[in-house]
């Protein structure tokens, strides 16, 4: 269902047909791989999956290697870590047996990590995703970044409900997206600009 869903985003938002080519490549190669993420539960997969994948999308000599590889290995992650393997348990266990934490500084900092962790990893998929669509008009850019978070976000929430020691968040969502818009925000004035300064650049007169 991811794959679809990135595939339909891809088709819907950028516009050259060579990036739209490797976005339903990398919706297919993501389905299949999610199938197989959770079926092993082993974490180990993922860097292999993302190894077979970008040696194919070079195969086939599609644009953007690097961050289509990256954009997948990043959804694999969140199909693993947003089930029971993404259980805040084992890290709570680490700062009461081998820190000492009391039980109530052990639940804070865990749960100002992880925040910090969901923040901080769904802003670098914005933003890879907004590297990945720059070749589109911005606007479709920016809009494909956004909606591969979302899909990304809305899936770990909803997966969560389902494993039985998680449980989903509608504000989890909200603050991914807020990592989201925020690099997405800095990587758009920041691209701006550059290309305004080397607009003005070209305009100068040569001496």
């Amino acid at each position: 269902m991811l794959g679809i869903l990135c595939g339909a985003v891809t088709l819907l938002l950028l516009w050259p047909r060579e990036l739209r080519r490797a976005g339903l490549f990398v919706g297919a190669m993501f389905s299949a791989g999610a199938a197989l993420v959770e079926w092993s539960d082993r974490v180990w997969i993922i860097p292999v999956l993302a190894l077979v994948c970008g040696l194919a999308l070079h195969g086939l000599r599609l644009p953007h290697l690097g961050r289509l590889t990256l954009l997948l290995l990043m959804g694999w992650l969140v199909v693993h870590f947003s089930g029971s393997s993404g259980s805040p348990q084992p890290m709570s266990r680490f700062f009461l047996d081998w820190i000492g934490l009391t039980a109530a500084q052990a639940e804070f900092l865990v749960i100002t990590i992880r925040k910090i962790i969901h923040f901080t990893f769904y802003g670098l998929l914005a933003w890879n995703a907004y590297r990945i669509g720059r070749a589109s008009p911005r606007g479709s850019a920016v809009g494909f970044a956004l909606a591969m978070a979302l899909i990304f976000a809305l899936y770990d929430e909803s997966h969560q409900l389902l494993a039985t020691d998680r449980s989903g968040s509608p504000w989890d969502v909200g603050l991914d997206m807020f990592g989201a818009t925020t690099f997405l925000g800095v990587s758009v004035l920041r691209y701006g600009r550059r290309e305004g300064t080397q607009e003005s650049s070209d305009l100068e007169p040569s001496r």
